[in-house]
């Protein structure tokens, strides 16, 4: 059946909507009337899972690695400028290692994942120059890149992880509209039978939507 998710509901909300006319006819037609609100509500809900869960997830796990990369940025400066107060790095030292590593200022880390990661790969190659005279154990060193390569971890894991969630929503999508379709002709099938039972098989052009519009398509005399 090629028609768009907005027919679906729209078809399926119609037939439920005249099917209640012909309840009397057969118990079966509440039941088909139950299962088409039960396919539309499953194709609904599919599809607003697809809409947003993948970016509120992707979102989320990025924010997380993006603030935590600034966190480690600002601890380092932090660092620095205390073993400078404590006197265990010399002035000079201090200056050269700061305008090195912080060449926009100690506050100044960006707003998106790839400046804060270039802005920690600054910070931690100017350590790795001056480390005989302000990080000798290279542990300030570790934590700019520990933070770049965990940053640029996240953002690769949550492209996989945005991927792989689309590709199973997409999925989901799919086994929902292939159920609607299919309980939807289902229902046809069947509430044609009790029409032509009950000798009112010419109504059915009065239910479902998909048999009005194929009935208008025909050219005259041959529908």
């Amino acid at each position: 059946m090629n028609i768009t998710d907005e027919q679906r509901f729209a078809w399926g909300a119609e037939v439920r909507e005249r099917l209640r006319f012909f309840k009397k006819l057969h118990p079966i037609v509440e039941e088909r009337i139950a299962r088409q609100e039960r396919l539309d509500a499953s194709l609904r809900e599919a599809l607003q899972r697809a809409e947003s869960n993948d970016t509120i997830v992707a979102l989320s796990k990025l924010t997380d690695a993006i603030q935590d990369a600034a966190r480690r940025g600002r601890l380092i400066a932090v660092k620095l400028e205390s073993a400078y107060l404590e006197g265990r790095i010399r002035e000079d030292a201090y200056h050269a290692v700061v305008a090195a590593a912080f060449p926009a200022g100690t506050t100044a880390w960006g707003d998106t994942a790839v400046t804060r990661i270039n802005t920690l790969v600054t910070v931690a190659n100017a350590l790795e120059q001056h480390r005989a005279d302000v990080d000798s154990d290279g542990a300030l060193h570790a934590l700019a890149r520990e933070g770049a390569d965990q940053l640029a971890s996240s953002m690769k894991g949550v492209q996989a992880d945005s991927e792989s969630r689309h590709q199973a929503h997409s999925t989901m999508v799919k086994v929902a509209r292939d159920e609607w379709d299919e309980g939807y002709f289902a229902t046809k099938e069947i509430v044609a039978g009790v029409l032509r039972d009950a000798g009112r098989r010419g109504e059915l052009l009065n239910i479902f939507p998909d048999v009005m519009a194929h009935r208008k398509s025909l050219p005259p005399g041959l529908d």
